[in-house]
């Protein structure tokens, strides 16, 4: 995933060889949510594209099975995450 500039020069990049990013979302304070597939988990990414913290991992008490879509809703600080297929799972942010 890279961030690009509107003449296409790349200004940030993040690409770990063992994650699968499937869907994307924005962040209120400019950073980005990313679903990982292949781990089962949502990643909280800087502005830089810098990986903060994941959100929603092993640890985390929701357990995800192949995150697909994600939704982050600004004004309720929630994160809605559509995953196995047929589950969407709501998740607080603040």
């Amino acid at each position: 995933m890279s961030e690009v500039d509107e003449r296409g020069k790349v200004l940030a990049t993040f690409a770990p060889a063992d994650i699968t990013l499937v869907h994307l979302s924005s962040h209120g304070d400019g950073g980005v949510l990313v679903a990982d597939q292949s781990n089962d988990r949502i990643l909280l990414l800087s502005a830089g594209l810098r990986l903060e913290r994941a959100v929603v991992d092993e640890h985390s008490q929701i357990r995800l099975q192949w995150p697909e879509r994600l939704f982050y809703h600004e004004l309720r600080a929630q994160l809605y995450v559509a995953h196995n297929s047929v589950n969407i799972s709501r998740l607080s942010l603040q």
